[in-house]
């Protein structure tokens, strides 16, 4: 569907975004650190998935695949619990910047479906399936398990309800439009089913893997293992 989507000419993001100002000049020094950090990680998930195949080429050049990190940082003195996602529209092949090809979602407000964010560069805007991690990652706060996920890594190649069945991954039945809020609260409802930590990996019909995990090391562990190996 995204390829499609996409051939079409149609946008990515699909949510209405508002930049409200430049990720050094909103947050401190420490952590801006934190953020650079992270990002540093972040990449590294983002060329593993790509030298592993799980990050298509489509029809506009542009790679399919993201990644996001839930951190609290100090957003004008106050603590704020944001994502730190990449990108949207990477190339492929394309050397990212972990200062300025990366964002910081403040909010995402899910009734009028806006995002807010931070970037160091005017043009860069947050990946188009910031709503998906925004489910997955500050929306599962509200439900009762044991331990939440702080890292998402989403790719595709894995995609189908036979994918799954094979991996003995969970798998979402419903195939809705990326970038909405149908295609979001399908993954919420997959995470209520099926809860982590007693589960890492995530099918989204017709979308792609969704690998959860408690820190960035943990999450790329999981690539490697249970998901680069198959991916044909």
């Amino acid at each position: 569907m995204e390829s499609s989507e996409i051939e079409k000419g149609n946008a990515r993001i699909k949510f209405t975004t508002i930049r409200v100002g430049s990720i050094e000049d909103q947050i401190g020094s420490e952590d801006f650190s934190t953020f650079i950090r992270t990002t540093r990680n972040l990449k590294i998930g983002l060329n593993s998935m790509e030298t592993a195949g799980a990050t298509p080429i489509l029809p506009d050049g542009r790679v399919a695949g993201n990644a996001a990190v839930l951190e609290t940082l100090c957003i004008r003195g106050e603590p704020t619990q944001c994502l730190i996602v990449s990108k949207s529209g990477k190339l492929s092949g394309e050397d990212l910047n972990i200062s300025t090809d990366f964002c910081v979602v403040t909010a995402f407000d899910t009734e009028n479906w806006t995002c807010y964010y931070l970037s160091q560069d005017e043009s860069v805007r947050p990946t188009s399936d910031t709503p998906l991690h925004y489910y997955a990652l500050l929306g599962t706060l509200q439900l009762p398990w044991s331990r939440h996920p702080k890292v998402v890594l989403h790719g595709h190649r894995i995609d189908t309800a036979e994918d799954a069945d094979r991996l003995n991954f969970p798998c979402s039945h419903l195939e809705t439009m990326f970038s909405t809020k149908e295609d979001s609260l399908a993954l919420y409802e997959l995470l209520e089913a099926f809860p982590f930590p007693s589960h890492t990996v995530y099918v989204r019909k017709g979308h792609g893997f969704i690998a959860l995990e408690e820190n960035f090391e943990l999450a790329l562990a999981v690539f490697n293992s249970r998901i680069k190996p198959y991916i044909t």
